[in-house]
């Protein structure tokens, strides 16, 4: 796991989502990055724009 996922992950801990929730969360990050290969942070804004358009 890349330090930025930890700490998002541990951001959501000390929020209190349920252990389930944080999983789906990081799966979802995963599932947005897997075709372009990169992480959502390092994706252009207007492809990131294009994924989250209906």
């Amino acid at each position: 796991m890349t330090e930025r996922r930890r700490r998002m992950d541990h951001d959501r801990l000390v929020r209190g989502m349920a252990e389930r929730t944080r999983e789906a969360c990081i799966a979802a990050g995963a599932r947005v990055a897997r075709p372009d290969r990169r992480s959502p942070d390092q994706r252009s804004p207007g492809r990131s724009q294009r994924l989250s358009s209906p």
